[in-house]
């Protein structure tokens, strides 16, 4: 009897009412707000990624006496522009001949860390990401 009648007391009592649901609400609010921020990083650095070995392309195209490393160091150069760290960037550039063409084809890896780990599984620590440009040296007509 005594429990109701402390219940009775609290019935109509709302104080606390908004903090009880911002608890509720802040927690899905807050996920998706941190799944937003990390999905556009994500973007924002494959399409720097995609930028530079597109950059770096080019480059390799036009100027043949350019080594490697030259390109690599071009790629991080474009990277730093987009403010991404280019610690995790490789280029590989080989000639592929496809149907009488020849291709210059450069790929780049870069090796991307989530900046929110929080709430992420563990096989998403470590993500790769590659882009491949080939562009066509020379072509003959048979």
């Amino acid at each position: 009897m005594k429990i109701f009648r402390i219940l009775k007391l609290y019935k109509d009592d709302e104080r606390g009412v908004a903090a009880m649901e911002f608890a509720l609400v802040s927690i899905a609010f807050l996920t998706v707000l941190f799944g937003i921020i990390q999905s556009s990083h994500m973007l924002w650095v494959y399409n720097g990624l995609r930028n530079a070995t597109e950059v770096v392309s080019r480059q390799a195209l036009t100027n043949e006496d350019l080594t490697e490393t030259e390109l690599e160091d071009m790629a991080k150069d474009t990277l730093r522009e987009y403010m991404i760290s280019a610690d995790g960037l490789v280029l590989a550039q080989e000639s592929v001949t496809q149907n009488g063409v020849e291709f210059n084809e450069l790929t780049a890896t870069y090796a991307y860390t989530p900046l929110i780990m929080l709430f992420m599984p563990e096989s998403f620590n470590h993500l790769d990401f590659s882009v491949t440009v080939s562009r066509p040296l020379n072509w003959t007509d048979d």
